[in-house]
């Protein structure tokens, strides 16, 4: 059986390896050194399935083949999701794809489909490529040559110990995300995934030292006992203050700043003459979280932390001081959220009633006009629906459904507004129905807005992105182009005035506090207030996003000081404010 499996190892190597050659052909990449670090890897975890297969090797026949076929199914598998998961996110695997199990699968799946994803092309060439494989296999079994002991004996030894013959593989950097993700992804992307979830809930799975240290290097909260509200804590320091009736916050569905680019002018007229209006006021922002469900929880708790898919259960025992709800209330502000799909849509709705605000999804919303899309309720319908509920000294979170996968366009059945395609194909023939689905959706957006400032003019309203909407025309993987979402405040009765060079989520609940608060109202939050109701100096200060930074008018991928902030705001929701 030697000789029989060195060939099996080299099939699972050549299988690899054609992965990664495909991968980087795709996107137009190749490097000697991505490739380098990629054999090694590939090499270590086939020559693990090759050695097991030998041990099978000394039992029947039929468990050889069983285990053949597992093996080979989790190698198409994990190379298939991961071609898959990069198309979408642009990353390499992580925790984002658990949102499978915590979403609506069935919405996830149809929504997979009708998107190009290439979800039907990898199931066909899953079983194509599985049966083939098969096949090499039966040829194999039926040669019975008997050497090639030692020449497998050495191959398996240097493969299995690869990395410990040589120096550890670092962290190398490559010029852009392609060729990073190749280099550590694929195979050993999702094996290292894996081995970082099997880490228990602790301090010590961030791997950045003890919560005393980072507290003291971050927040330079470097007390004997340390309470991290006394350096989260923040006090409205101007008199001046607007007191709107009704704040209304609207979390757009994957609004990238690139549509405020000049070249977008004429497509996007209502954002780009809404932002000139006076009383409006526009920043640049980093987002900071990479899906609906991880910008949701962060918008409304105000930590760093975006893993709450085993979060939930917690916060009903401890509710941390910075959360949007509370901070609200102290101003005398009750909190409505609004949303058209089901109510398990990125735990928004079980957080907020979890807070104690009033919550309205597609379950509860009363709609004279029953228009949805994959989702649920088309944007124009909640709209409609949160004019019946948004009452005095409310705070009123919206978050807009119709611009997201599958773009199927459905709004035009029952929507007046007419598409402008012969200038979308001017610009992008390939993200057309993207781009119909955008110009439909901020268009419903802009002129609600208009109208309910004409009819509510004191009133205070907030526009931003959950995320970047993963696409842009030229396909770009330029940091501030794939990172970065707009901010908007907007006031009929004041001029509100950017006071931030550039600014990010964690940043809004502390601007609009800043806005409305009297002097010396005290709040608790991660962010800065951003907007300010004086013309006062920009600050070009650092600003942390979701695996970025921006300082001294540049982004750059970040992830350490990121690290250090996500690990002290998952202590403050799991420990509590006090480091001993």
């Amino acid at each position: 059986m030697f000789y029989k499996t060195t060939c099996v190892y080299f099939v699972f190597l050549s299988l690899c390896l054609a992965f990664r050659l495909i991968f980087l052909a795709i996107y137009n990449e190749f490097s000697l050194s991505v490739f380098y670090i990629g054999l090694r890897f590939d090499m270590a975890w086939c020559s693990v399935l090759a050695t097991l297969y030998l041990i099978a090797s000394f039992s029947k026949n039929f468990l050889i083949r069983i285990y053949y076929d597992i093996a080979c199914f989790l190698l198409l598998v994990s190379e298939l999701v991961f071609m898959i998961f990069f198309k979408i996110y642009r990353k390499n695997i992580d925790d984002v794809i658990l949102l499978l199990f915590v979403e609506e699968p069935l919405k996830l799946f149809k929504t997979a489909i009708k998107s190009s994803y290439g979800i039907v092309p990898a199931f066909i060439i899953f079983i194509i490529l599985f049966i083939i494989l098969i096949k090499i296999h039966e040829k194999i079994l039926k040669n019975n040559k008997k050497y090639f002991a030692i020449p497998l004996g050495i191959i398996l030894i240097f493969s299995l110990n690869y990395q410990q013959f040589y120096s550890p593989i670092e962290q190398v950097k490559f010029k852009n995300n392609i060729l990073q993700t190749s280099a550590y992804g694929h195979i050993q992307g999702l094996m290292n995934y894996i081995k970082i979830k099997t880490y228990k809930n602790t301090f010590k799975s961030f791997n950045i030292g003890e919560p005393r240290d980072t507290a003291c290097e971050v927040l330079k909260a470097c007390d004997k006992e340390i309470d991290l509200y006394k350096y989260l804590e923040h006090t409205k320091e101007d008199e001046l203050q607007i007191k709107p009736k009704k704040i209304y916050y609207i979390i757009h569905e994957s609004l990238s700043d690139w549509v405020f680019e000049t070249r977008f002018a004429e497509l996007f007229s209502d954002l780009h003459d809404f932002i000139k209006k006076d009383n409006v006021a526009y920043i640049k922002a980093l987002h900071n979280a990479e899906n609906t469900r991880e910008s949701f929880w962060i918008q409304i708790l105000n930590t760093y932390y975006d893993n709450y898919l085993d979060f939930e259960p917690n916060i009903q025992s401890y509710k941390i001081k910075t959360n949007i709800v509370d901070n609200f209330k102290a101003l005398g502000f009750h909190t409505n959220f609004f949303k058209g799909t089901e109510y398990n849509w990125s735990g928004s709705v079980y957080l907020f009633d979890l807070l104690g605000a009033n919550t309205y999804d597609e379950n509860n919303i009363k709609a004279s006009k029953d228009f949805r899309n994959a989702w649920g309720f088309d944007d124009d319908v909640v709209f409609d629906f949160l004019d019946t509920k948004a009452d005095e000294k409310s705070l009123n979170i919206m978050i807009t459904v119709s611009n997201h996968p599958p773009f199927d366009l459905n709004f035009l059945k029952h929507s007046d507004i007419k598409i402008p395609f012969d200038k979308i194909e001017k610009l992008s023939k390939k993200y057309k129905s993207e781009l119909a689905t955008l110009y439909w959706s901020q268009k419903i957006m802009i002129d609600w807005v208009k109208n309910t400032a004409k009819k509510e003019p004191n009133s205070l309203f907030i526009i931003t992105g959950d995320h970047y909407g993963r696409y842009n025309i030229d396909d770009s993987d330029d940091l501030a182009t794939t990172h970065t979402i707009p901010v908007i405040m907007y006031y009929p009765q004041a001029k509100i005035y950017p006071t931030c060079k550039i600014t990010n989520q964690l940043d809004i609940m502390p601007s609009i506090i800043n806005l409305i608060a009297p002097k010396d109202f005290r709040y608790y939050s991660f962010g800065n207030a951003c907007f300010s109701l004086k013309k006062e100096e920009i600050k070009d200060e650092l600003k942390i996003g979701k695996d970025i930074a921006y300082k001294n008018n540049s982004f750059m991928a970040l992830s350490n000081l990121e690290t250090k902030l996500r690990a002290l705001s998952w202590y403050l929701i799991y420990n509590g404010n006090i480091i001993k």
